[in-house]
């Protein structure tokens, strides 16, 4: 009888040490997560506070294919993006730019 409750008391003392070990872990989850939404929070803010960066216009090509037209201050831009490869971007420049530039 003796043996029994002793074997008893160390499986319980197994469990509880498995729980404790479970609920660090998801602890330190928990923390991960919202540090990392924290900074990424902060990051975003400064990002579009500093630039000015909006997007004007996006043209759906195909299922994979867009351009987006993209303006940040004076400056507009041209994204064309494909699935597999990488973004291309192109600086427009206005039509009284172009005819200066030719003179």
């Amino acid at each position: 009888m003796a043996c029994s409750v002793h074997l008893f008391c160390e499986e319980l003392q197994m469990y509880t040490d498995k729980i404790i070990i479970v609920l660090g872990f998801l602890a330190a989850l928990l923390v991960m997560q919202i540090i990392i939404k924290k900074l990424r929070v902060r990051n975003g803010t400064e990002l579009t506070r500093s630039s000015n960066l909006t997007i004007e216009q996006q043209l759906h090509l195909s299922r994979h294919e867009r351009i987006d037209l993209v303006s940040m201050g004076q400056n507009s831009f041209l994204i064309v993006t494909s699935k597999g490869s990488q973004p291309t971007v192109v600086e427009l420049h206005s039509a009284s730019e172009g005819m200066q530039d030719a003179i």
